[in-house]
Order: C-alpha cells, then sequence, then structure tokens
C-alpha cells in the first residue's frame, strides 16, 4: 500500500477545530481561513498539482485579518485567471508563491529564513494531485 504523499507532509501539524465539519486536511488550518482554504482547493486550475497552506494561517496565533499564504506546486498557465480562487464570502488577501515541481521548492532548504524551509516545515498540504509524485 503506497502512503500518500500528503499524509506524510501533515503528520504532527497542529489540528484546530473543524468547524465547518469539513475534516481532512481542512482542520490543520486555522478555522479563520478553512473555508477560503476549502474554497481554493475546490477552484484550482487544472495545471496545480499540490496546494500547501503555510504562515499564520497555520498557527495558532493567526489572526483574522491576516493574508493566507498560499504555495501552488506545478506549471502555471499564463491564461489562467486567478481570480476564480478567490473566496468570495469574506474579504481575504492572498500572497501566493509558485514552484513547476516538489524538487523545485525542496532545493536548497535548511536556511532558517528562507521561505521554502517555513513552507516544507510549518506548511499544510491541502491537496495532492492523485497522479503527483515528489521525488527527493
Amino acid at each position: 500500500m503506497c502512503v500518500k504523499m500528503i499524509d506524510e507532509w501533515n503528520k504532527g501539524k497542529w489540528i484546530f477545530k473543524d468547524i465547518h465539519g469539513y475534516g481532512y486536511p481542512y482542520y490543520h488550518v486555522h478555522p479563520y481561513k478553512q473555508k477560503a482554504v476549502k474554497y481554493l482547493v475546490e477552484n484550482k486550475s487544472d495545471w496545480v498539482e499540490g496546494i500547501i497552506i503555510f504562515g499564520s494561517s497555520v498557527q495558532q496565533y493567526h489572526m483574522w485579518f491576516k493574508d493566507l499564504d498560499v504555495c501552488l506546486i506545478g506549471k502555471h498557465q499564463f491564461n489562467d485567471d486567478r481570480s476564480q480562487m478567490y473566496y468570495k464570502g469574506e474579504r481575504i488577501s492572498y500572497d501566493f508563491l509558485e514552484y513547476n515541481t516538489m524538487d523545485d521548492l525542496l532545493k536548497g532548504i535548511g536556511k532558517h529564513s528562507d521561505v521554502r524551509t517555513h513552507i516544507c516545515n510549518g506548511g499544510v498540504m491541502v491537496y495532492e494531485k492523485t497522479d503527483f509524485i515528489a521525488k527527493g
């Protein structure tokens, strides 16, 4: 039996109250942002192979007015309309980072101040394409 990368990635991550009943992996995201993250996953573009939420949205100290830090894995399509992924129900600011592959994300991690290190150490994977295989 193959363990999905999302399950390994999210081991040991903080579990918040699942106020909307969305279940795994959404309960790893602060309740203030669970709706927006679920919407993001449900409205992602076809090119997206993985979505990782990082920053304060997966920390206990998150405040409702903070932005949503999102790492998208996949080869971006320039004609893609990113606005379709924005949750319309609340005013939320998004900060998107993109990497073509998991290998690109994992390159050079380990420096304390590097954003890739923060994504890999503290981020929560909320979407993994079924045929998405990580290397490295």
